[in-house]
């Protein structure tokens, strides 16, 4: 299923005109609420993680993260044998003492605290800044999980979400948008609304019974 896939099932009757932007709305709200409500339901999906590999050269402090990077579940250094460091590297961004130190750092060091921030980088939105300049060149490997990187410049742009969301739970962002739309439309109390909300709450939980949508250990392998 693509972006329009979904705007055309959730408009069917041609409820959304020009007044009520379908792309914007999906992108920016319904999606983002759509993988909030799964993760709530079934615990930390599987298929929101990607791993990657980033090269910090000696004396380098930072590198861009790929265009669809969300948040990291952790990141942690490559040792000279190749093995994984035991521990991840800190991540001290949401300690104001720990960046303005890093700002500032001029002795090198090996990795051991990062944060990120927004890069200037063409077609890239953030970036991993180490707590000091490296003392040489190392590879750091890191989970996180992603986000649907639209394309600001074209956000009409049709997009597959095959690369990002299972395509047999799909069709739930159509319920999402289409409560959306008759919201817009008639307002929250509403019978259309009203219905369409239920189905899109009814469908949300009913992913609590399929353990597929999460990964073994997570609160749905538990509902049969």
């Amino acid at each position: 299923m693509t972006t329009l896939d979904v705007e055309n099932l959730a408009n069917r009757e041609g409820l959304a005109g020009r007044d009520f932007d379908l792309q914007r709305i999906l992108r920016c709200d319904v999606i983002p609420q759509f993988l909030r409500d799964v993760n709530r339901v079934v615990g930390d999906t599987f298929w929101r993680r990607k791993t990657l590999s980033l090269s910090i050269g000696s004396g380098a402090q930072e590198a861009d993260l790929p265009a669809d990077w969300d948040h990291f579940e952790e990141l942690r250094l490559v040792l000279s044998d190749g093995t994984m460091a035991t521990d991840p590297l800190d991540y001290v961004g949401d300690t104001s003492g720990s960046v303005l130190g890093a700002e500032v750092a001029t002795t090198p060091a090996e990795p051991s605290a990062y944060y990120v921030l927004p890069t200037t980088t063409a077609d890239k939105f953030y970036k991993v800044k180490l707590s000091a300049p490296a003392d040489a060149a190392y590879t750091l490997r890191g989970v996180y999980w992603w986000r649907i990187p639209f394309d600001e410049a074209d956000p009409g742009a049709d997009v597959s979400l095959n690369a990002y969301i299972p395509p047999d739970i799909q069709y739930g962002l159509v319920h999402g948008l289409r409560m959306k739309i008759l919201e817009d439309r008639y307002g929250i109390r509403d019978e259309r609304f009203i219905r369409s909300k239920d189905s899109y709450r009814e469908w949300i939980e009913s992913l609590y019974e399929t353990p597929e949508a999460a990964p073994g250990g997570h609160k749905a392998v538990y509902a049969r």
